[in-house]
């Protein structure tokens, strides 16, 4: 397999919505970001092209989680900037963005990942609470079936900017940034047991802040961000990818 390149999106974009919603061949929506200052900008791509879509979100914000489809997504949380984080839940349903009935628990940005589908069961991590500076980790994880947030047994050891894929009842969420360092740590989320477990696995490559994830729980990519070092200055950006089989990763 081979990575090609594709048309552009509309606008150039940082921190946008967390993860993209729906599938890359068919349907694709991604919201929000920083475009210099931040956005409530929705784009959609039909599998062709990109297209430039309103309604936008009801307010700007960046560095969102998302999980779902792009006929019932969902983006949740995420840094308005001035004002530090927020619990705001938005629902895609194919056409329009509208307010969730419940807001998360918890205000969160960055950190928060999501796997699942929005208008039934999603699984939410966290692994910073912070006001922005991103100096001190948190961790909380919740569900979501449709309407209402519960709170569930919190991973145990708390990463920033994680890679998340897979489904609600087994969900995977990956390295990140154990503030300042950089991380390799995999974590399993099992539903009937309520659990996160630390998986035998690990990354290849110390995770990156801010890569992309994508795929089930049995075949997934991940790849590119940038690796944390010290302060607030990150190491160079990434351009690797890895494969997951289930089981172990390996160099795409």
């Amino acid at each position: 397999d081979v990575w090609s390149s594709a048309d552009a999106m509309n606008d150039s974009m940082s921190g946008a919505g967390g993860h993209c919603i729906g599938q890359v061949n068919t349907a694709v929506i991604v919201a929000g970001g920083y475009e210099g200052a931040f956005t409530d900008d929705t784009q959609e791509r039909d599998g062709t092209t990109w297209a430039t879509v309103s309604p936008v979100l009801s307010a700007t914000r960046q560095e969102m989680g998302a999980a779902g489809s792009s006929t019932a997504g969902a983006v949740f949380g995420g840094w308005p900037g001035a004002g530090g984080n927020t619990d705001v839940v938005e629902l895609w349903s194919g056409s329009a963005w509208g307010a969730a009935d419940n807001n998360l628990g918890v205000a969160d940005k960055g950190a928060n990942r999501g796997v699942g589908i929005a208008n039934n069961a999603i699984l939410e991590a966290t692994g910073s609470v912070t006001d922005g500076s991103g100096t001190t980790g948190g961790k909380t994880a919740s569900t979501f079936d449709g309407t209402d947030w519960t709170t569930i047994t919190a991973p145990s050891t708390a990463a920033q900017y994680v890679s998340s894929f897979g489904e609600q009842d087994a969900g995977y969420f990956c390295g990140g940034s154990g503030y300042p360092n950089a991380m390799n740590a995999v974590m399993k989320y099992t539903l009937s047991g309520d659990s996160f477990a630390t998986d035998s696995a690990t990354l290849r490559i110390n995770q990156h802040q801010q890569g992309f994830s994508f795929g089930s729980s049995t075949a997934a990519i991940i790849g590119g961000g940038a690796g944390a070092t010290t302060g607030t200055s990150y190491g160079a950006n990434k351009d690797h990818a890895d494969t997951w089989n289930g089981s172990a990763f390996s160099a795409a």
